[in-house]
């Protein structure tokens, strides 16, 4: 009994360690960036910087699954805001904000080895993203007049491509540009995140 018992628990220790070497490893991004407004987004904003972050797992480094979080703000154009206000006035405040939270999928053509240090990839997303807006006050010949603004939250969906530069089995590099939709009246908040960051993998010897 006592042998059997010994036996199972090998078994077992060996088939977790053979499932965590082979199936699924868990991975880390951290990164950030620019972000560059698109169409209508543009109008009344400049290119502003973003924050990322992943979590998931790779399955046969060809695979991932991840949880995203990202933060993105752009400054408001003022020189475009002020186009219709009468001369002499100015502004002050008025970002947009945008906190992506969403599921991820990259597929990577080329699996690491040590023969193929860059690993090319196409990605998708989608999520939620809440949009906010800071305060905008408005000086002029009349007084000064503050803007507040209201929060949203949209679907939002994500599509692009990058590389991964391994540096050792654990360690290594990503650089990645993608579109970022997000479900508001005449794609008024769409941009384009350009990120570059480090990723590590874990449970490889």
């Amino acid at each position: 009994m006592k042998k059997l018992t010994l036996l199972t628990v090998v078994l077992l220790a060996f088939s977790v360690s053979s499932f965590a070497e082979t199936m699924w490893r868990p991975v880390l991004y951290l990164g950030g960036g620019a972000s560059v407004p698109t169409g209508n987004f543009k109008d009344g904003f400049k290119t502003g910087y973003n924050f990322a972050s992943s979590f998931g797992f790779e399955y046969h480094s060809s695979l991932e699954l991840l949880g995203e979080l990202s933060y993105s703000r752009f400054p408001l154009d003022q020189t475009k805001s002020l186009a219709t206000e009468p001369l002499g006035t100015s502004v002050d405040g008025g970002a947009a904000r945008v906190l992506n939270i969403g599921g991820a999928v990259r597929y990577y053509f080329t699996p690491g080895s040590a023969l193929s240090k860059f690993r090319p990839y196409i990605l998708g997303r989608l999520g939620v993203a809440h949009l906010s807006q800071a305060d905008m006050t408005i000086v002029g010949l009349d007084g000064t007049t503050i803007n507040s603004f209201s929060g949203s939250t949209k679907f939002t969906y994500a599509i692009g491509a990058g590389t991964n530069i391994d540096l050792n089995r654990n360690l290594g590099l990503w650089v990645e540009g993608k579109f970022d939709g997000i479900s508001t009246p005449l794609h008024k908040t769409d941009y384009v995140p350009i990120q570059a960051g480090i990723r590590y993998i874990f449970g490889k010897e």
